[in-house]
């Protein structure tokens, strides 16, 4: 079945915010690692350094197909490391999300004792492993807090660019919108010429998160969620019957 452009903006406009949410978090978990980067706390510091690392790759791993946000518009954006971004995904890969065996491989130590008669006897065995803590450096982790403050205001405006071009689709194809989840319209007399749009932060199924039905357990954890959005009354629109509504 062929992807219409419709579904195909839907899906631009949530794997933006899916992608700015997580980058967004992972900017704050940097700025939090290098607040308490001279921390003896090093499980918190740990914590900080493989959330942030995580939560910025996330957007860039396709877990399923087609679900990975396209870098084409942020390779472009001034001050962006290429290198920087495939340093943070290897480590992903690699050391956080999986500990591959190859990668610090783990050692092995046996000791023994041997005798004239040519025989050996171990004595004690000791496996040891090791895994990646955090940034130690500051100038290091000042350049991780630019490159993800580079993608994320890069995300953003993609995001206002695909909200953009969402909206002026569906003025164009209204039918579009007939199975919508959710919509609001508000009558407006085009007499007026003008228009403005209620607040939406009273609108309760904006608010409220979808939560999986194998989360049987979805009462004990706590959620977080982000809105972006652009309003169009700042601007004027033309609807498809050639009328002009000005802000």
């Amino acid at each position: 079945m062929t992807v219409s452009q419709f579904e195909l903006l839907e899906k631009k406009c949530k794997l933006g915010i899916k992608a700015f949410h997580n980058i967004f978090l992972a900017a704050q978990l940097f700025e939090q690692l290098k607040v308490n980067l001279n921390s003896h706390n090093s499980l918190l510091l740990m914590s900080y350094f493989s959330t942030a690392v995580i939560r910025y790759c996330s957007p860039f791993v396709d877990s399923r197909k087609g679900t990975r946000y396209s870098l084409k518009a942020l390779k472009r954006i001034d001050g962006y490391s290429a290198e920087l971004h495939s340093n943070l995904l290897m480590l992903r890969n690699k050391l956080l999300a999986h500990d591959d065996l190859e990668e610090i491989e783990p050692k092995i130590l046996t000791r023994g004792f041997g005798f004239h008669t040519g025989e050996n006897v171990v004595v004690d065995i000791h496996v040891l492993n090791g895994t990646i803590s955090h940034i130690i450096t500051a100038e290091k982790l000042d350049k991780l807090i630019n490159q993800t403050n580079i993608v994320l205001l890069g995300v953003r405006q993609n995001l206002l660019d695909d909200i953009q071009a969402y909206q002026k689709f569906i003025i164009s194809n209204p039918e579009h919108m007939a199975n919508a989840k959710y919509q609001k319209t508000e009558k407006l007399n085009i007499n007026q010429g003008r228009f403005t749009p209620a607040s939406i932060s009273n609108e309760t199924w904006l608010n409220t998160l979808n939560i999986p039905a194998w989360l049987n357990v979805s009462d004990e954890y706590v959620y977080q969620w982000i809105t972006i959005g652009k309003c169009f009354a700042e601007q004027e629109i033309i609807l498809p019957s050639g009328i002009i509504i000005k802000p």
